[in-house]
């Protein structure tokens, strides 16, 4: 699940296949592990959650001192939503964002949320999603590439906040 990704100060941390009960504890546990020393980059299939579980996985993710790039190619709908829009940076090659269908979330979490929609928080509570080049338009990820380049481009991303200045 945590693998280092051959940059200096970054891991990659694999979200569990979907299903995983017990996967956004899981992610939560990761990131917690590496602590401060490095940025992460955070890919996967997103977990189905309980809100609980969702919650905490979403806060220790936006509150990792160092930045979390979440890279996506899939569908990032739900729980998926949720985890990618508490990272700080998210770069996306193709698939779906937003929340899909009806989402029941923990009030905390809907707080993120909204805020990092921001005009578009309306939409996306009606199950509008959007894809990598509406995403990219709408500020809703960062940047948007081609799927072969997508670990290269959230690994370069994250390096680039490990550089510190003398």
């Amino acid at each position: 699940m945590i693998e280092l990704s051959g940059a200096p100060g970054v891991a990659l941390v694999r979200i569990p296949a979907t299903g995983a009960p017990d996967g956004p504890a899981r992610i939560a546990a990761a990131v917690r592990y590496l602590g401060g020393g490095y940025a992460i980059v955070l890919t996967g299939s997103g977990p189905a959650a309980p809100a609980e579980q969702l919650a905490d996985a979403v806060f220790a993710i936006a509150r990792h001192p160092r930045p979390v790039v979440a890279a996506f190619e899939g569908d990032v709908l739900g729980a998926g939503y949720a985890l990618a829009a508490a990272a700080a940076v998210r770069v996306m090659a193709g698939g779906r964002l937003g929340l899909g269908r009806s989402f029941a979330l923990p009030r905390p979490v809907e707080d993120l949320l909204r805020a990092h929609a921001g005009p578009h928080w309306a939409r996306i509570r009606a199950g509008h999603t959007f894809g990598p080049e509406a995403a990219f338009a709408a500020g809703l990820v960062e940047t948007w590439c081609a799927p072969e380049d997508l670990l290269a481009t959230a690994i370069a991303k994250a390096a680039l906040s490990t550089v510190q200045a003398c």
